[in-house]
């Protein structure tokens, strides 16, 4: 069975990054660095996780190594799930749409405040996200114990 029309995870069987994707992330750089002034917080998000998701060799662990399992949190203690989780992506239009709303959402937002709350809502929305997978998974593990107890 063949997998979506244009590669369906990180590495396309070989055949590295979709070329589409690539131009698009260039093109939205390219519009981010012109247009006027670019907030650092902004360039340097795109470009981390632009990094992690396309240079390969950084010397980080693998996609399956920090993708947020509640499971490996809670029972095995991997807490770099929890950490390093926000900045890999599945595929490369999942890079793709992420760059492109942090482009396009945060930018407008940091004229009206300063960089460090822009840090601290981007920080803090990942780790609340992860924080509430793992409570969701503690009460599913209680809900089928209970019900197993009956």
């Amino acid at each position: 069975m063949r997998g979506p029309r244009f590669g369906g995870g990180r590495r396309r069987a070989g055949r590295g990054h979709n070329p589409f994707i690539l131009m698009m992330m260039l093109q939205l750089l390219s519009r981010l660095v012109q247009s006027g002034w670019t907030p650092p917080v902004t360039l340097g998000l795109f470009i981390l996780n632009s990094a992690i998701h396309f240079v390969p060799n950084l010397g980080l662990p693998p996609l399956l190594d920090v993708c947020m399992q509640p499971t490996m949190v809670l029972f095995h203690g991997d807490l770099a799930r929890v950490l390093l989780s926000p900045f890999y992506h599945a595929t490369d239009t999942h890079i793709y749409f992420n760059m492109a709303s942090l482009v396009y959402k945060v930018r407008p937002v940091l004229h009206l405040t300063h960089c460090a709350v822009i840090i601290s809502m981007i920080s803090h929305h990942p780790l609340c996200l992860d924080v509430l997978k793992i409570f969701r998974e503690c009460a599913w593990r209680n809900i089928l114990a209970v019900s197993a107890s009956w």
